[in-house]
């Protein structure tokens, strides 16, 4: 460059002040030396301020996006009111969406398939559209950032442990000493990583990066109770992956099944899928529509923690599925139990498994959980299987059309993309 770059930002914004405060050099530039023909034209046009006609400019991406909304009303591709099947879209599915191991064919996960059941004009608006949930920028670290750190110190841990070959163990006096350099040495670890992300594309800003070094010794000490709690719990099981990628590519099928699962250890019998939650659980869980109810009075209660309430879309939770079928299919393990820990309250939510329900039982003698095995656990398969072929013929139809029973006034009113959505509803809020 010729000179140096120059960045702008508010003042009044906390944009403003993070740059203030970042590693950049504060310099005062006057609005009016900065080119605002265009911007002021077109405004005052639109106040009707003065006679002028409207702006004969138009940016690239004003027109960009008139483009690409052009390309999309192929009124002859339409199947109702929210089917749009034209060639731009399925280009872009095709290009967001293929598999690295057979192009031919797209890739489907579980939060594929979450984010699309929850809502498909979401699914519509993320992946083809290209827009994202606002991020509140007064948020030094958002929630994803703080998880995604949190999962790997966990990942880091437990692949060393599977590296020396050492149990998962605890004791009464918490974690021994060599248990305990292995996890700082994670926490380091994690933060470097973090941290050398070019300009923290994960989220978090110059502030954040140095908010996350400031509050190290609480972070650590966070993980070692984490990891102790884990322990505690799977005490004495071994590691058998962790952070594993798996893939399964069904040759009568036109896409390729993926997913990482967090965890997979074993108590030299069984086989345990975990899948760390930072803080709240999935609830809906089965295909009988019974949730998982587990609230921090439930041991005081002698009702049962589990009911027969039904989620927004009526459709379970498809992480434990999924894993439960890329784990035996492409590495010819058929785990008995699978569960989420949640790290925010130090415990596990048993989904499948005699022997995790056995010891979440062991854990709260209190609780009432109806035991569910990989045969009561079927019809969830099941359905698992027959939403993924579903959701694969709409995505390539181009249908996202909706419902009022799954996406309600609850659901729709509480989105960030209401204002692009534009779903309204009548006084009774039913319609």
């Amino acid at each position: 460059l010729d000179s140096d770059p120059v960045y702008s930002a508010a003042s009044k914004t906390f944009t403003g002040y993070s740059q203030v405060c970042s590693y950049l050099n504060e310099q005062e530039v006057l609005k009016e030396n900065i080119s605002r023909g265009y911007y002021d034209t077109e405004k005052n046009w639109l106040e009707k301020k003065d006679s002028k006609s409207a702006p004969m400019e138009l940016t690239d991406i004003s027109k960009n996006g008139f483009d690409f909304w052009k390309k999309c009303q192929n009124l002859s591709g339409m199947e109702g009111n929210d089917s749009v099947k034209t060639t731009d879209i399925q280009n872009r599915i095709n290009r967001r969406f293929a598999s690295k191991n057979n192009e031919k064919k797209i890739q489907i996960s579980a939060s594929s398939l979450k984010k699309f059941y929850t809502c498909p004009r979401i699914w519509v608006e993320n992946n083809i559209a290209g827009l994202d949930e606002p991020v509140n920028e007064a948020s030094l670290i958002d929630g994803f950032a703080q998880g995604a750190l949190n999962h790997k110190i966990l990942e880091l841990y437990f692949s060393r442990l599977r590296e020396n070959k050492l149990e998962i163990r605890t004791t009464g006096n918490g974690l021994e000493e060599k248990y305990t350099n292995i996890l700082l040495k994670a926490v380091d670890d994690a933060i470097e990583m973090q941290t050398k992300t070019p300009m923290n594309s994960n989220g978090n800003s110059f502030i954040a990066t140095e908010l996350i070094n400031a509050t190290k010794n609480v972070l650590v000490e966070n993980m070692i109770s984490v990891i102790n709690s884990f322990s505690e719990i799977f005490n004495g099981f071994t590691v058998v992956y962790t952070e594993e990628k798996l893939s399964y590519d069904d040759p009568e099928k036109d896409y390729v099944l993926e997913g990482y699962v967090d965890l997979v250890i074993s108590d030299g019998e069984e086989s345990f899928i975990i899948d760390y939650k930072r803080n709240s659980t999935p609830e809906l869980l089965y295909e009988d529509g019974t949730i998982a109810i587990r609230s921090e009075s439930a041991e005081d209660s002698e009702t049962p923690v589990q009911s027969d309430i039904k989620g927004p879309s009526n459709i379970p939770d498809f992480q434990m599925p999924a894993y439960l079928y890329l784990l035996e299919k492409s590495k010819g393990i058929k785990a008995e139990n699978c569960a989420f820990f949640s790290m925010g309250s130090k415990e596990i939510v048993p989904v499948v498994g005699q022997k995790v329900f056995d010891i979440h039982k062991g854990l709260h003698p209190k609780t009432k959980l109806d035991v569910y095995t990989l045969e009561d656990f079927e019809p969830t398969m099941k359905l698992f299987q027959q939403k993924t072929d579903e959701y694969y013929h709409r995505i390539r139809n181009g249908d996202f059309s909706i419902s009022d029973s799954n996406q309600n006034f609850e659901m729709c009113n509480n989105c960030t993309f209401r204002a692009l959505c534009r779903r309204t509803f009548n006084v009774s809020r039913k319609n």
